[in-house]
């Protein structure tokens, strides 16, 4: 029916004369009948293929909104920074460097365990970013709150919102580690962007691939040249020739390797996890292990065991995420590790009161220049500048 009713236009269509231009020559006539098939075929053919443009344009209308609000909001949205239960000093630290105070949110469990929360104040048309780490003791009811918060800000009407996890609960089951088992961190992506979330901002993610699970942008910041920006600082007085990093397993040689090279420092590394076989030379130097999360701290005390034996001058520890759970404060202090080096993404005041060896480094500084370029439609990459490290100073927390 379409192709007849194309032929019949263009068969009764009136003389419609073209230029057709030889040599000098300009000749008008009408065009032959042995065009019109030609001219079927191809409108056919146009109107198909615009079809299937058009259908690909509607399936595509939710990310080019996306996009669209994306740059609508710049300069325009006040910003409005919440904090959840799970790290509220890390929230307060944050609205500080950024000038401002934390926006109020009242969180409650009712009689039946459930989360209630109620925003108070108006977040119409703002720009809001919600601090809420997914880490112990209750990873999984900070979680739940984290999504609440979410949808509370996205039906009060607020233009973006952005949730600031710094330490990425579920990130370390990024793969099936056995048959009939999960890829929770997926789940967690999923869910999130289930609830309404627009952006999520985290630093060190256990595996950068949990970025391509997710529909929206996931930022993750690098909180590495914070820990040699302190090492650098703490171990002046040693030559970069005495400073050996090791990884205490085969798994982060990735991370160690970086540490070596931005530090100029030797490299050394346990090739086992179990039998803690050491590959490189150690003797007499400085030893940093290095490790993206701690959790029993079980491998790197037996890490730095085994540097001492083989001669080690002295032995840092340092990892970007602290879970350090129950028996890692006793058998850190019971080692040999001089000082242990962690970031603030997760809440160490009580551990830090038990372990003088724990040194915090805040992230504060760094996600509140992040949250700020994101707000304002700055670029993220240059917080890292080429010609260096961070901009500002590594900050450890009182």
């Amino acid at each position: 029916m379409l192709l007849r009713q194309i032929c019949s236009r263009v068969v009764r269509a009136p003389q419609r004369s073209r230029v057709i231009a030889h040599s000098s020559l300009c000749l008008r006539r009408s065009p032959p009948q042995w065009v019109v098939p030609f001219v079927c075929f191809f409108s056919t053919a146009n109107l198909l293929f615009f079809n299937r443009k058009h259908a690909k344009c509607l399936a595509s209308d939710e990310a080019f909104e996306r996009i669209r609000k994306k740059y609508a909001i710049y300069g325009k949205c006040q910003l409005k920074v919440f904090s959840g239960t799970a790290h509220p000093d890390l929230g307060r630290a944050i609205a500080a460097f950024l000038h401002k105070n934390l926006d109020e949110v009242q969180l409650e469990r009712n009689d039946y365990g459930e989360i209630e929360v109620q925003i108070s104040e108006s977040v119409r048309d703002c720009d809001v970013f919600i601090v809420q780490p997914i880490c112990n003791p209750t990873p999984n009811d900070y979680l739940m709150e984290l999504l609440i918060m979410i949808d509370a800000a996205k039906r009060a009407g607020a233009a973006r919102v952005t949730a600031v996890i710094p330490h990425f609960g579920y990130g370390r089951q990024d793969t099936k580690s056995s048959s009939r088992t999960p890829i929770s961190a997926k789940v967690v992506v999923d869910i999130l962007e289930t609830a309404g979330v627009d952006r999520v901002l985290a630093v060190d993610l256990h595996a950068s691939q949990i970025q391509g699970f997710a529909q929206y942008p996931i930022d993750y910041l690098q909180a590495q040249p914070l820990m040699e920006k302190y090492l650098k600082d703490r171990l002046k007085y040693v030559a970069d020739t005495d400073i050996t990093i090791v990884c205490a397993g085969a798994r982060g040689a990735k991370i160690a390797a970086s540490y070596a090279d931005r530090m100029n420092a030797g490299l050394a590394i346990f090739s086992g996890d179990d039998q803690m076989t050491l590959v490189g030379d150690v003797c007499g130097k400085c030893c940093i292990v290095v490790a993206d999360i701690v959790d029993t701290a079980g491998t790197i005390t037996r890490a730095s065991t085994e540097l001492m034996t083989q001669g080690a001058k002295e032995v840092y520890a340092v990892a970007i995420h602290g879970v350090l759970s129950a028996p890692a404060i006793s058998r850190i202090e019971e080692s040999q590790i001089t000082e242990f080096i962690i970031t603030g993404t997760i809440p160490t005041a009580a551990k830090r009161a038990r372990c003088d060896k724990l040194t915090v480094i805040s992230v504060a500084p760094l996600l509140a220049e992040a949250i700020d370029r994101i707000h304002t439609g700055g670029s993220l990459s240059e917080l890292f500048s080429s010609h260096g490290s961070l901009f500002y100073e590594a900050v450890v927390v009182p």
